[in-house]
């Protein structure tokens, strides 16, 4: 049975993410932590808010979101560039996603049912 399509993430302002860090700070019986990168313009501070993840003890699965605002050239090279900015290592997730057409999907509902077999340590 197919999985239904998760919808893209909106963007957040800045006093959200102050308040998303300090919920994910305290969090201690987490089972993973999806770290959603818009695919189209991947910031500086999505790097260190990804090393600071990983400072705490988190492996976070990378989803790269709107991939079909990407071109074929800009789609091939979009996961690799991903891996160099972040300094990821061959076996750390990233998944290229898109709610419009669905690409990624099914990665993403493997990874998290995944996350609720095998809850992250």
């Amino acid at each position: 049975m197919s999985q239904p399509p998760l919808p893209q993430p909106p963007s957040f302002s800045l006093s959200v993410t102050f308040n998303w860090i300090q919920f994910v700070a305290g969090c201690e019986n987490e089972l993973g932590v999806l770290f959603l990168v818009d695919a189209r313009v991947a910031q500086a501070q999505d790097e260190m808010a990804y090393q600071w993840l990983k400072g705490l003890g988190h492996r976070p699965i990378i989803v790269l979101t709107k991939m079909d605002k990407l071109g074929n050239n800009e789609r091939r090279s979009c996961v690799a560039a991903v891996q160099k900015r972040f300094q990821l290592f061959e076996d750390d997730p990233v998944i290229a996603y898109s709610s419009l057409t669905r690409e990624g999907t099914d990665a993403l509902w493997g990874a998290i049912k995944t996350a609720l077999v095998e809850p992250a340590s």
